[in-house]
């Protein structure tokens, strides 16, 4: 008898249309993964009797429910939908700018575009990255390149290069520029939460086993983008129940994306409006804290899954030069962060990037050795409450864009 092997697993998910309905047929995605373990669980009560065989009676099993992990290397376009499912907000299209007379103008790390209706109220804010993709006259070193936001107003965009390339500046007005906006970008709104569930389908074809994990609730989030190698995500959920079978339900999903791998030595961290050059790794953590509402009589299924409020955390460390990071903890300051991650170094390469208009540095531990010393500043995000549809910042916590959602 032929034993699984993991080379051989195809582990696929569908949004259910709604709870209690699973899903089935075409439009299934299936996932790129390092590991997937989706697993049935059940709640289970000693029988704690005596009897005269002064024996145990067992246990008896109770209420079922559903754990589901899967961890991956982070690549753009990959993870969009799930990610916008924990988010509680679908990926949207900021729309392009076309016909603008553009003066670009300033220094590496802080050059200026200059122009009018430049769009904060359509949705660019800081933290985005966006791109000239025209003009009558512009320069091959600014066309297409991604350029991330480090300051906006409606006349004047400061933008820094995600490879530290350099652009040509010029005083003359360039006519026909367009400014586009990459892939699309998801955040916890105010209103109008999406609440996505989700059918998931381990398929095991060496030994024909599927096993569908229904009413499936994404809620968790970790990523980590370290100094060297690759960047990583981390899924998780809860779901209610699980089916076993030989015959696969998702019979022909889509297949895995083939977008490159994204590597934090391509990125950028931005720590309150500048650059930080000496990090050594970030961590970012987005729970909606997702679980089974609980048992009910004359039932052992859940009826739903309950989530609670999005924290959003993390850390990032760095070799220790000033008293900059450590004079924000000193006064706990809001302060923002932006964490861009691309697959090269090419001028348009594609990334995902995450922005917090508003978190607190909650430490500033250092280590000690023979060595370059490193420290470490956790954080927390909160809701940027002065954020707005005509501000520089989302009234958001976090916010998510991916260049091939």
């Amino acid at each position: 008898m032929a034993i699984a092997q993991g080379i051989y697993k195809t582990v696929t998910v569908k949004k259910q249309t709604a709870l209690g309905t699973a899903a089935s047929g075409g439009s299934a995605q299936t996932l790129r993964r390092e590991t997937s373990t989706n697993n049935l669980k059940k709640d289970t009560y000693g029988n704690n009797e005596i009897a005269a065989h002064q024996q145990s009676t067992g246990k008896t099993h109770g209420l079922r429910s559903v754990d589901v992990a899967l961890s991956g290397v982070l690549s753009a376009g990959t993870y969009a939908t799930v990610m916008g499912s924990v988010l509680r907000d679908d990926f949207a299209i900021i729309t392009a700018i076309p016909s603008l007379s553009l003066i670009f103008g300033g220094s590496a790390g802080a050059y200026t575009i200059t122009g009018t209706g430049l769009m904060v109220s359509g949705g660019w804010k800081i933290g985005d990255v966006i791109r000239v993709t025209a003009g009558t006259t512009l320069p091959a070193d600014i066309k297409d390149k991604n350029l991330l936001i480090t300051a906006i107003t409606n006349t004047v965009i400061t933008v820094k290069t995600l490879n530290n390339s350099t652009i040509t500046t010029n005083a003359t007005a360039i006519a026909a520029c367009t400014l586009t906006y990459p892939g699309k970008k998801a955040f916890p709104p105010e209103s109008g939460h999406t609440k996505d569930y989700y059918t998931v389908e381990d398929w095991q074809s060496d030994i024909t086993q599927s096993e569908v994990f229904s009413d499936v609730m994404l809620g968790k989030l970790d990523i980590s983008l370290p100094s060297t190698g690759n960047a990583t995500i981390a899924i998780s959920g809860a779901g209610l129940n699980r089916t076993l079978s030989t015959t696969r339900t998702f019979t022909s999903p889509t297949a895995e994306t083939t977008t490159s791998p994204l590597a934090a030595i391509n990125g950028v961290l931005i720590v309150d409006g500048t650059a930080v050059t000496n990090l050594t790794g970030v961590t970012i953590s987005i729970d909606g804290k997702v679980a089974t509402v609980g048992a009910v009589v004359g039932a052992n299924v859940s009826p739903d899954i309950q989530r609670g409020v999005i924290d959003v955390s993390g850390s990032f460390t760095a070799f220790y030069q000033d008293k900059t990071l450590s004079t924000l903890f000193d006064g706990a300051t809001s302060t923002t962060l932006v964490a861009v991650v691309t697959d090269t170094s090419a001028d348009s390469s594609e990334f995902v990037s995450f922005s917090m208009s508003s978190i607190v540095l909650d430490g500033d531990g250092k280590d000690d050795g023979d060595k370059a010393i490193v420290r470490t500043y956790p954080f927390t995000a909160r809701i940027n409450t002065a954020g707005s549809t005509s501000s520089a910042n989302d009234k958001t916590i976090i916010t998510i864009q991916d260049s091939k959602a």
